[in-house]
């Protein structure tokens, strides 16, 4: 009886253990596959601004491939031991053991990498927004003192009324003068009645 919950208990164990492996594996498998598609979210929205941006980005995508080819090599190379413990009862594998290596450095370095691009992106854009910020409020003060320059001629008495038609005097036509070949009209003499000049004296 005791045996037999001995042989119960251990091939619980094994299988815990198998079990916590994998899942390890699946994780890294589905966090690297995560990381690079947030990396090309922040190609295609944010890009690349310099040389030292492109090659932050390339070193952290090449780390997170890493970290999935070494993952599927993990779970290709796991059938392979498990047939080489049944036949030949071997002790390890050491090529599992330095892919297993291989897919956490690489996992934790991209890791650190995309931490590095995320802190710069979000400093450049807190940059950016403050710098439109400023541009928005100088804008704003241009405007306020341009917008109602004048309005104090708007007061009772400060309006000068004879502005508005300022220069009208221009639009009154010259005055001809005769050209000196031309001479001046003159009107004739009134005629002088004789008759009745003639009556008075009598």
């Amino acid at each position: 009886m005791e045996q037999e919950k001995e042989v119960q208990f251990y091939s619980a164990a094994v299988n815990a253990w198998f079990g916590t492996r994998i899942e390890h594996d699946r994780s890294l498998l589905t966090l690297a596959a995560g990381g690079i598609g947030l990396l090309l979210t922040l190609l295609s929205t944010v890009g690349v601004r310099s040389s030292e941006g492109a090659v932050l980005y390339s070193a952290t995508l090449l780390s997170f491939l890493i970290c999935l080819g070494s993952v599927l090599w993990i779970f290709r190379r796991n059938s392979t031991h498990l047939q080489e413990i049944i036949k030949n009862n071997v002790a390890g594998d050491a090529i599992l053991r330095t892919l297993d290596a291989v897919a956490i450095g690489s996992f934790f370095l991209g890791a650190i990498l995309s931490s590095i691009i995320g802190i710069t992106v979000a400093v450049h854009s807190l940059h950016s927004s403050e710098e439109n910020m400023s541009g928005e409020n100088k804008s704003i003060g241009g405007l306020t003192q341009d917008s109602f320059d004048g309005v104090t001629n708007l007061r009772p008495g400060a309006t000068d009324m004879t502005k508005s038609f300022e220069g009208a005097t221009a639009l009154r036509p010259a005055p001809t003068t005769p050209s000196p070949t031309q001479q001046p009209a003159t009107l004739p003499d009134a005629p002088v009645p004789t008759s009745q000049s003639t009556t008075d004296q009598k």
